[in-house]
């Protein structure tokens, strides 16, 4: 228990704080006794840490999307080389035909979509959290030239 308190006290004298693997963080805020804080620095964590889970989810969906698309097509162009050459007996050659025909099926009802989908999906994903901002600093801007403007505009008067 006197571990803690001491503990404590260092993290509440400097800027320090101690996280949950016990290791020190330097920011704004600082532990008190009670156990809580001023959130300001857990804020900004949050933030960063939405804008990386956005970018990384995105980065997924584009990686997966293209990955599928890519495979299947060297699928789909690795059986048509094979039914190309002439080596193949008949087994062979209504083997392959039967799943080269598959393959295009299943490309065609399955992949493509979901392939577009996620491609889709992931440079909305990629592009919406920058378009947001900005979109935000723009209204932001905009109202405070608006309240300039009006402060300019009236005339105090200094009692």
């Amino acid at each position: 228990m006197d571990r803690i308190c001491i503990l404590f006290d260092i993290c509440r004298s400097s800027n320090y704080s101690l996280d949950c693997n016990k290791r020190y963080i330097k920011s704004k805020d600082t532990i008190n006794m009670n156990g809580g804080s001023e959130m300001y620095a857990l804020k900004n964590l949050k933030k960063i840490n939405r804008f990386r889970l956005t970018v990384l989810t995105a980065i997924l969906l584009l990686i997966a999307g293209f990955s599928i698309w890519l495979y299947t097509t060297s699928v789909i162009q690795g059986y048509t080389q094979l039914l190309d050459s002439s080596k193949l007996t008949t087994e062979e050659t209504w083997s392959y035909e039967g799943s080269l025909q598959w393959w295009r099926s299943t490309y065609t009802t399955t992949i493509l979509p979901l392939t577009a989908i996620m491609i889709t999906v992931g440079f909305i994903t990629l592009l919406a959290p920058t378009l947001w901002t900005r979109i935000q600093q723009r209204y932001v801007l905009k109202t405070f030239t608006d309240e300039l403007e009006l402060a300019s505009t009236e005339k105090f008067e200094i009692e």
